[in-house]
């Protein structure tokens, strides 16, 4: 997302025009076509957002918990206001109402304000036993699963970047969702493209092999939604779904802001290899930034033969 060698000051622009987005001004002496004001996507998401506003959230960091005002959010990361004695690479635990925990890293502090990073990965939230189980199933040959995902940056998920993806169905509407936090209650997801989801809404989350659990949503925000799971669901079984590793040289979902005065919602991701059964890794040529939808139909391909014969 941000590279940790452009240093803190770098980090702190590009992270904040990502919480930050710009909007273009009506020329007041326009006339014609050009009197009329243009709806663009990014407007429609940021008035989205601001219904997160009203949620109540807490923060912990170091042991110590602290009620945080939400200010903006988007598929990158979220800007909350808060008296947190936090620096830049310091890693916050940020729940949103009764929702799942998501780590975050800061990325930027000033006057009582933080830009705080998401995982690009899917955290899983479950027992330590659970969460190794699978792990070591997807990941056999990794004989160290304790490392940062993220290099140099403090994070403490356990394991490698992996992610996980799906299809979000609500009431005629689809989009390719990332599972950004999983458990057996619940499931934080990033979406591909806003459905206007609403709170109470019936959603369906369709995997590719393990079925598809049902629940509603929680709160939601732009192409951020919490669902609450209408039964449990094993974690456990997410070993038999495909996923992805995302790069180590590039383990964030926003790929790269270089020249880039405005930034968008963006939500790509550099793939080191896929695992459908077993792992194929990914050419240093072909490793490149793929979208959501781009990495469902990477995942899903594998998996149309079987489904053609069924």
């Amino acid at each position: 997302m941000w590279h940790t060698k452009l240093g803190e000051r770098a980090d702190e622009g590009r992270a904040e025009r990502i919480i930050l987005k710009k909007r273009r001004k009506q020329d007041p002496a326009a006339k014609g076509l050009g009197a009329v004001a243009i709806c663009r996507p990014g407007s429609r998401a940021n008035d989205d957002r601001a219904n997160l506003r009203s949620k109540a959230a807490q923060a912990s960091h170091r042991g110590q918990s602290y009620d945080v005002a939400l200010l903006d959010l988007s598929s990158n990361g979220i800007m909350i206001a808060a008296e947190i004695p936090a620096a830049h690479g310091d890693n916050l635990s940020l729940v949103i109402e009764d929702s799942l925990p998501m780590t975050t890293c800061v990325r930027w502090v000033r006057d009582g304000k933080l830009g705080l990073e998401f995982s690009a990965g899917t955290e899983i939230v479950a027992e330590p036993e659970k969460r190794s189980l699978l792990l070591h199933s997807v990941c056999p040959h990794k004989k160290d699963q304790s490392g940062p995902p993220f290099p140099a940056m403090s994070r403490t998920v356990a394991g490698p970047q992996l992610v996980w993806v799906a299809k979000l169905l609500c009431e005629g509407r689809k989009a390719t969702a990332r599972l950004r936090t999983i458990s057996e209650s619940g499931a934080i997801l990033s979406l591909s493209e806003p459905l206007g989801l609403t709170e109470g809404a019936k959603i369906t989350i369709q995997l590719a092999t393990i079925g598809s659990p049902t629940g509603k949503a929680g709160w939601c925000a732009g192409q951020e939604v919490y669902v609450r799971f209408n039964k449990d669901f094993d974690v456990t079984a997410l070993r038999d779904e495909p996923c992805a590793e995302i790069s180590a040289a590039d383990a964030t979902a926003s790929g790269s802001f270089h020249g880039h005065e405005v930034q968008d919602d963006m939500d790509h991701l550099h793939i080191a290899a896929v695992r459908i059964g077993q792992w194929q890794k990914i050419s240093d040529h072909e490793n490149r930034s793929v979208s959501l939808d781009e990495l469902h139909e990477m995942l899903a391909a594998t998996t149309r033969p079987a489904a053609a014969e069924a």
